[in-house]
């Protein structure tokens, strides 16, 4: 039992890990445009705050998909190899996470007006 909350503690650290490093990427992104623009570059707490941002937003979401998913996971392949596992696991998580997606994207437009 403690090598599979083992096994999903280290893959809800990387995931998170994951939003942190691409807040990094994007406010580099944003920064060096800013720069070749030769436009205002916001202010000193718009990075670590858009940091903050991306690890609390992994924080939140990744249960999302990967809770639901481990566990069909090892259901499904209870008997199986690790990798039938972790190919059934991804296939799960790859699907709620396109659904999440999907279920995003209906929301209803708000009127400008």
């Amino acid at each position: 039992m403690f090598v599979k909350a083992g096994r999903h503690l280290v893959g809800a650290i990387v995931a998170c890990a994951a939003f942190v490093v691409q807040g990094v990427v994007i406010y580099a992104g944003l920064l060096a445009c800013a720069v070749v623009a030769d436009a205002d570059t916001g202010g000193p707490l718009a990075g670590p705050l858009l940091v903050l941002f991306g690890g609390l937003v992994g924080v939140l979401l990744m249960p999302l998909p990967f809770l639901p998913a481990s566990v069909i996971g090892e259901a499904a392949a209870k008997s199986g190899r690790l990798l039938t596992k972790w190919l059934v696991t991804s296939a799960i998580a790859g699907v709620l996470a396109m659904g999440y997606v999907f279920l995003a994207t209906l929301q209803k437009p708000t009127s400008t007006s």
